[in-house]
Order: C-alpha cells, then sequence, then structure tokens
C-alpha cells in the first residue's frame, strides 16, 4: 500500500510527563481514503502514536469540533497548523494521559484551541505497517543512494581523467615555460653587460657636460655684467629724457598760470565796477521801498474805513431783518384775524338768510312781491 507522504519533520511539543521527548517527529501520509498521524519519539524510534482519520471518521470530526472544511482541505490546513508549531508560531500540547494532542494559538487575553486530535496506542498491525513502511523506505533510499552513488564513481572517473590531462598539459607548459626562463636569463646577462658599457660611457658624457656648464656658467656671467651695465645706461637716458618732459612742463604750466592771472584781474575790474553799479541799483530800490511802504500805508487806512463802513450796513441789514420779521408775524396775527371775522360773519349771514327766506315766503304770499336780501360780501 503505497502512500503519499504530506509532512515529515521535526516539531517541539509541551508534554506533561517526561517519559514523552520534548521533540518528537510528525509523519502524515495520505493514501486509499486514509490519513496517518504518526508522532514518533526521537529517542526511540519503536515508541510512536498514531492517530488515523478516514473520510467517514472526519464528518465525526468535523460535527464534533464545528470544522467548516472538506476533507481534502482539512489535509492541507493540517500540515500548515504542524509547520506553525515547527516555526513557533503557534504551541503543540499532548497529553500522555488522554492521547490528545492541540494545537494551540496564544493571544494576549487568552490561548485557543485551535484543533484537538485523538491518538492510539499502536497495535501489532499498525508495528508491522510501520516497520513495513520504513524497510520499503529503506529500500527506496538504498535503490537511490545506489544509484547516486553509481553517477558519483562516474562523474570520479571523468573527473580523474580531467585532472590526468589537465595535469599533462600543465606539465609541458611548465617545461615550456623552464625554458624561456632559461633564455630570459642569458637575454638579461647580455643585457647586463651592454647597460655596463652604457652606463661607463654616460659617465664620460656627465662629465663633459659638467664642463661645458661651468664654461657656460662663466659666460653668463660676463653676460649679465654686460646686460647690467647696458641698464644702467638705459635708465640714465630715461631719466634724461624724463628731465626734459618735466621742464616742458613746466614751462607749459608757467604760461597758463600767467594767462589765468592776467584773467582774474580782469575779472577783477569788471567785478568792481559791476559792484559799484549794484550799489547804485540798491539805493533806487530802497527809495522805491519806501515809496511803496507810504502807498501800503494809505491803503490799509482807506481799507480800515471800508470795514467800518461794512459793519455799519451789516447792522442796518440786521435791524432790517428783525422789522421784516416782525411785519411778518403781525400780518399772520391779521390774517388770522380776518379768517375768524369771515367765519363769523358766513355763520350769521347764513342763519339770516334762513330767516329772511322764510318770512319773504310769508310775504309773498301776502302780497304776491319777491324780495331778495343782498349778496354777502366777498
Amino acid at each position: 500500500m503505497s502512500r503519499e507522504t504530506l509532512f515529515h519533520e521535526r516539531i517541539p511539543v509541551q508534554c506533561h510527563s517526561q517519559s514523552v521527548s520534548s521533540i518528537l517527529t510528525c509523519d502524515i501520509a495520505y493514501g486509499h481514503d486514509e490519513l496517518v498521524i504518526r508522532l514518533i519519539d526521537t529517542n526511540d524510534i519503536f515508541k510512536f502514536y498514531q492517530c488515523v482519520i478516514t473520510g467517514s471518521s472526519y464528518s465525526f470530526l468535523r460535527n464534533e469540533q464545528e470544522l467548516r472544511v472538506s476533507f481534502e482541505e482539512f489535509q492541507k490546513k493540517l500540515v500548515e497548523f504542524f509547520f506553525e508549531v515547527k516555526r513557533n508560531i503557534s504551541k503543540a500540547l499532548f497529553n500522555r494521559e488522554s492521547l490528545k494532542f492541540l494545537f494551540i494559538e496564544q493571544n494576549e487575553f487568552k490561548n485557543i484551541i485551535r484543533l484537538e486530535l485523538k491518538f492510539n496506542i499502536p497495535d501489532d498491525n499498525d508495528y508491522k505497517k510501520y516497520l513495513s513502511e520504513m524497510i520499503s523506505n529503506l529500500e527506496k533510499n538504498n535503490i537511490s543512494l545506489y544509484k547516486e552513488n553509481i553517477q558519483l564513481k562516474e562523474s570520479y572517473k571523468n573527473i580523474e581523467l580531467d585532472l590526468s590531462q589537465r595535469i599533462k598539459d600543465i606539465s609541458n607548459k611548465n617545461t615550456e615555460l623552464y625554458n624561456k626562463n632559461n633564455n630570459l636569463e642569458k637575454s638579461l646577462e647580455k643585457y647586463i653587460l651592454e647597460n655596463k658599457n652604457l652606463i661607463k660611457q654616460t659617465e664620460i658624457e656627465t662629465n663633459k657636460f659638467i664642463e661645458t656648464e661651468k664654461e657656460n656658467s662663466n659666460l653668463k656671467y660676463d653676460l649679465d655684467k654686460i646686460k647690467i651695465e647696458i641698464l644702467k645706461k638705459d635708465q640714465e637716458i630715461k631719466r634724461l629724457k624724463e628731465i626734459e618732459l618735466q621742464k616742458e612742463e613746466i614751462e607749459t604750466e608757467i604760461k597758463t598760470a600767467n594767462e589765468i592771472i592776467r584773467k582774474i584781474r580782469e575779472d577783477s575790474r569788471r567785478t568792481i565796477k559791476e559792484k559799484e553799479e549794484k550799489e547804485e541799483i540798491l539805493n533806487e530800490t530802497e527809495q522805491e521801498k519806501e515809496r511803496t511802504q507810504k502807498m501800503v500805508d494809505s491803503l490799509k487806512k482807506q481799507t480800515k474805513e471800508k470795514d467800518d463802513r461794512i459793519k455799519k450796513q451789516k447792522e442796518g441789514l440786521r435791524l432790517k431783518d428783525e422789522k421784516i420779521r416782525n411785519l411778518e408775524l403781525e400780518i399772520k396775527s391779521l390774517q388770522k384775524k380776518i379768517d375768524d371775522t369771515k367765519f363769523v360773519y358766513t355763520h350769521f349771514y347764513k342763519k339770516n338768510e334762513c330767516e329772511n327766506s322764510s318770512i319773504s315766503e310769508r310775504s309773498e304770499r301776502d302780497s304776491g312781491f319777491n324780495i331778495e336780501p343782498e349778496s354777502p360780501p366777498r
């Protein structure tokens, strides 16, 4: 009976008894509608606990623990739980007395039991199946190891051949390099001899060069002396030229100074004349000032007289305005009296008219004449 291995890892487990190891090997295999979970002691491989879940038994487990997934999804979820235990994301607790395996999720408030599995102590048939599976796995591993060994031997042979070939190539290269080295040493000796000869020649040439440099230095010293003398002469010539130029500049400055003095004298004469003319003008302006002052005084007197007249006229106008106001008040009072008299007159006139009309009617009846009263005044 071949089964597919879903999980085969070591996991940390908390156990109340010391007889069970704290690290167990969990082996999960599925085949023929059976999910077999084994917890194997790492110290003794023949000591293990087993839990078998079939499709029919899962329905009972599903109803008992209120699971919401199918049997296929349960297998994936169970493997995830064991991986979380391995990574210390969640805890696993195994009770040896009740043989219950609990997946516990740690929380700040309390620990939550995510899943509970009931394990059994295996019987003889379980041991036989376990041993047969172990033997079959060992045989498979042995076959795979044998094949790997053959492949390694073949690869080792190939590597040996490659290494022998490489060693030959390296030895050939080494001999070639040795020959090249000998040739280079011989050529080096030749170059050393040539170098010695060249050194001797360079020493001779350096001595010659030193002598020529000494001669050049003497010549340079003489040249420097000559240059210094030439420079001195040039400087003296420049000084003479500068003195001549300064002399010419001084002469031109003297000429300009004389012209300036002449102009200043002419200007002073003109200023004296202008000063005399200005004094005459000032005298005339003072006389005009006195005249204007007299005119201003006369105008001030006239303005005072006019102001007095205007004040008197204003007082007269004010008195006239008061008279006009009083007259208007009198006119209003008279108008009121006239209105009152008109009202009284009209009242009595109407009353008399009624009486006269009654008298006239009677008289007409008696005499036949029509007597009408006069029209009231308007």
